[in-house]
């Protein structure tokens, strides 16, 4: 498994962001480009239709800020009309004939379909930021396009709305040829929380790059599964710090007391990784754990496992020791024989 993966700034020549949020934008801010973030950041205190086929034109933008803002704007007008529309159905009034909700998805999800790889990668972020089921529908259907942004855009956009309908979609998606994709689909099955995506995110642990194992091991802590733990404590024994650290940090969700002993071990690791090490973050753990399975029988549980684990640790010791003992042994015979 490639250990520097996770700090790569590109894989299979994509870009390294998915331009949903400016953070990560590396271009020069001008003042043109200033002055259509400002207009686009004003359009979404006008819910029409004409605010929004501009702010449509602005997902194509060439400045990932006005991208962004255009996203947000949109999603800012999406969440006025349906709160208006929920309002006029408890009036008992019509809808509105300027723009209703479904018609503005179907505006947006009609820039899934555009040339520009980049608009459709924009319109996937902004649908990711409705709460509304022809989004979720628009967006999977987004997840076999040709670009991988858009893609990895679609993924993340249906982790944030929650829906379990495109599980079944996000679990293939976890086999994408990017890197990005499958961090992405990784993410958005941990959101959702399907013990559905258990078997594909293990093996992702198991066989991916640190890239995407790593997005799998914290999707793993929010399925709290007896399949989920066996694959965390794996990573504790193994050499990889990275991924030790990233199952300690799932642990400390829905870790139980059979961790505890390999908890306990790590507790005074003093390896730091992304300003925490290894040795807090199986404090914590042990913590969490204890908080949530207190009483007499987890208590039996851990002395169980406590020596369960020292006795199996003194076995693997011993076996080593006699492996060692017969290679010596099998070594000196064959230098005797010359």
């Amino acid at each position: 498994m490639a250990t520097s993966a996770l700090h790569q700034t590109a894989i299979d020549g994509e870009p390294n962001h998915s331009d949903a949020s400016p953070a990560t934008a590396p271009h020069d801010f001008d003042a043109q480009s200033m002055a259509r973030m400002e207009r686009a950041h004003a359009l979404a205190q006008q819910p029409d239709r004409q605010a929004v086929e501009e702010l449509l034109l602005y997902l194509g933008d060439s400045h990932p800020f006005v991208r962004w803002e255009a996203e947000t704007a949109l999603a800012h007008i999406s969440d006025h009309l349906q709160g208006r529309s929920r309002l006029l159905r408890t009036l008992g009034k019509a809808q509105s004939p300027d723009l209703s909700v479904s018609e503005m998805l179907t505006l947006l999800g009609e820039q899934l379909h555009a040339e520009d790889a980049m608009r459709r990668a924009s319109a996937a972020t902004a649908l990711g930021l409705w709460r509304h089921e022809q989004a979720v529908q628009l967006l999977t259907e987004a997840l076999a396009d040709p670009y991988p942004l858009v893609r990895t855009n679609a993924a993340t956009g249906l982790g944030q709305l929650g829906d379990r309908e495109p599980v079944p979609q996000l679990i293939q998606r976890l086999s994408d040829p990017s890197a990005w994709v499958r961090r992405a689909a990784a993410e958005a099955l941990g959101h959702i929380g399907s013990p559905q995506a258990i078997p594909e995110l293990s093996r992702l642990v198991r066989e991916d790059e640190e890239l995407v194992a790593t997005a799998a091991l914290s999707a793993l802590g929010h399925l709290p599964d007896p399949r989920s733990h066996r694959t965390l404590m794996a990573c504790l024994d193994g050499e990889d710090g990275v991924l030790c650290w990233f199952a300690l940090r799932s642990l400390v969700h829905i870790g139980d007391v059979s961790a505890i002993p390999a908890l306990q071990r790590h507790a005074t690791a003093t390896d730091v990784f992304f300003g925490q090490s290894m040795g807090e973050l199986a404090t914590s753990a042990i913590h969490s754990i204890e908080r949530r399975q207190s009483g007499l029988w987890n208590m039996l549980r851990r002395g169980f496992y406590t020596l369960y684990d020292g006795l199996a640790r003194l076995l693997r010791s011993r076996i080593g020791k006699k492996r060692s003992q017969k290679q010596q042994t099998t070594d000196g015979e064959e230098s005797g024989d010359f």
